[in-house]
């Protein structure tokens, strides 16, 4: 009798914690409900090891455990779904449990200076050749081509790995909570959504949101290569391992990658993996002028959504970001 009363006790007990966490976790996004089982993911789904669940886009993993720089605490995620819950105007130090730092922000929000609502032709007949593209499998379960949006004479650029059902059903990119928070990150360093470009390696969302597949990756690279020649921004951030790895060439985890810049290729065709290389680690300061693009790599919004122990990481970068955005916007000045 006292062993059963014992094993109740025990089991209402990792009940009561188990709750615990998923309350924390709603409190985090805002949420004051949600529905009861899962209704869809609206991204990646469950067991893939490091994709937010419901959180837009894709998440950043390249499902290799090296590329998964997880928290010394696992974090709590929720059992029921909250897929359509949109993230309440507030700061991400609020939305994240942080104290906000004092006094007035700093961050100045910016008029587009680089499209004024301008399309660009050469990247709309681009664009026109995407939405019928049949170059690799995912055209068969597609609803949309996801093929890009915001400013199309941008000076810096996002790229992501692939679109989510959110962005499936309505063809734009980041317009889930990965989006949502993307967008906040952006507004932290005094920066519009409306006057960068963002995209994705595929165009196509793959099947149950798993990972896209080399021979995918490699049909749907000239689309992106495309948009960075008819774009040609100064500066690029890319969200997550597989933007990261496809973009330098390289096959190193994201945790390596981020939080410093990398060059990418120049009028002289150097090799943007071989400039990478940590042999040429400084290569951005002995001699800028064999470098064209800088990227940034970092984790993607989905990432953090899940494990938000990693804001004040995406943070950072997005601090050197913006310090790069405003030099490039001075000689553009």
């Amino acid at each position: 009798m006292a062993q059963d009363r014992d094993d109740l006790f025990k089991e209402l007990k990792e009940m009561a914690a188990e709750l615990a966490g998923i309350l924390r976790y709603q409190g985090l996004l805002g949420v004051t409900h949600v529905a009861v089982g899962d209704q869809g993911s609206g991204n990646r789904g469950q067991g893939t090891g490091n994709r937010g669940q419901g959180a837009g886009d894709r998440g950043q993993g390249s499902g290799r455990p090296s590329a998964d720089p997880r928290p010394s605490v696992p974090p709590e995620t929720p059992s029921a779904s909250l897929r359509g819950r949109e993230l309440p105007p507030r700061s991400l130090a609020a939305a994240m449990g942080r104290k906000a730092p004092s006094g007035p922000s700093t961050a100045q929000p910016r008029r587009p200076a680089d499209s004024g609502g301008r399309l660009n032709p050469a990247l709309a007949s681009t664009r026109e050749e995407a939405l019928s593209c049949t170059r690799c499998p995912l055209h068969r379960t597609r609803t949309q081509v996801v093929f890009g949006a915001g400013s199309e004479y941008a000076s810096l650029v996002f790229i992501g790995e692939g679109p989510g059902a959110d962005e499936d059903l309505q063809g734009k990119p980041f317009v889930g909570r990965a989006g949502q928070l993307l967008t906040r990150l952006l507004q932290e360093i005094g920066i519009q959504r409306e006057e960068v470009y963002i995209t994705n390696v595929v165009k196509c969302r793959p099947p149950n949101n798993r990972n896209p597949q080399p021979d995918e990756i490699a049909a749907c690279e000239p689309y992106l290569i495309r948009q960075r020649e008819i774009i040609r921004p100064k500066l690029i951030c890319t969200l997550g391992s597989f933007a990261a790895q496809t973009l330098l060439k390289t096959q190193q985890p994201i945790s390596r990658l981020r939080g410093r810049l990398h060059p990418l290729g120049d009028q002289n065709g150097h090799d943007p993996a071989e400039l990478a290389s940590p042999k040429n680690e400084n290569v951005l300061q002995k001699d800028s002028s064999i470098v064209t693009v800088k990227v940034l790599p970092t984790y993607h919004p989905a990432f953090i959504l899940r494990y938000p122990a990693q804001l004040k990481v995406i943070q950072e970068d997005f601090q050197l970001l913006k310090r790069e955005y405003e030099k490039v916007m001075e000689e553009k000045a």
